[in-house]
């Protein structure tokens, strides 16, 4: 399912936090939003789902902007992903990843073998996990959680706010290529945010970097490695050090 931003500028409070941005994330494709805090990028991805609208211009996602959707239908067909996981603390893992499945009226031996199958590909053996709770899990755990979570119901779209943020360096390392796997798998359109410039390059099929609200280069990894903007090579000097 495609994504578009069309011109879209966002004020709040009198200031602007996104100025005139436009792009498009394609099936298949991974645009990273990069920034520093306050570029922005927490407030576009918040316009997807629509719990922001812009004040000019417009997001588009299946082709229909978001004001036209119905907005549980349109969350529903968005998979999300955040830094806290949010996972639910009183549901069993089983329950958080069949959440959705049930929301839809799935079948429960459909939304059972779903939940194992996603379980399994995450690396988090069913017999093991399926009746644990969030508490009894560490931070990799619960992110892998989190991703089979918004892929049960097989969304058109993923939305990933700093998600491997709060990591240790190989945990998040693993849950980065965990990603890539299941990206060029599922061939999703996917969102993502980071600060982390390493991080971005890493996953992205496409660089997005924001300042102050303004799109200031949308290239590929490699295109954004040799560039010569300024704000870019201010993230790019900490690949040096």
């Amino acid at each position: 399912m495609e994504l578009e931003f069309r011109h879209v500028t966002f004020v709040r409070d009198g200031q602007a936090v996104l100025r005139d941005v436009s792009f498009s994330v394609a099936e298949g494709e991974t645009l990273v939003l990069l920034g520093a805090s306050g570029a922005g990028k927490t407030t576009a991805l918040r316009m997807v789902n629509a719990l922001a609208m812009p004040t000019s211009g417009e997001v588009l996602v299946g082709g229909k902007p978001t004001s036209a959707w119905d907005l549980i239908t349109l969350r529903r067909g968005i998979g999300y992903v955040m830094q806290d996981h949010g996972l639910f603390p009183h549901m069993t893992v089983d329950r958080n990843v069949r959440l959705g499945l049930e929301l839809q009226g799935r079948l429960p031996a459909e939304a059972s073998a779903r939940s194992r199958a996603l379980l399994a590909e995450l690396k988090l053996a069913p017999e093991e996990f399926l009746q644990r709770y969030p508490r009894s899990l560490s931070g990799g755990q619960k992110q892998r959680v989190g991703i089979a979570r918004a892929l049960a119901t097989d969304p058109g779209l993923l939305l990933l706010d700093e998600p491997f943020g709060a990591l240790d360096p190989p945990t998040r390392l693993e849950l980065q290529e965990q990603f890539l796997e299941l990206r060029n798998k599922y061939r999703k359109a996917s969102m993502f945010v980071t600060h982390d410039v390493a991080e971005a390059l890493r996953v992205a099929t496409r660089i997005g970097l924001l300042d102050g609200g303004k799109l200031e280069m949308d290239v590929s990894p490699a295109e954004f490695r040799q560039s010569s903007h300024p704000v870019a090579r201010s993230f790019l000097k900490y690949l040096e050090m």
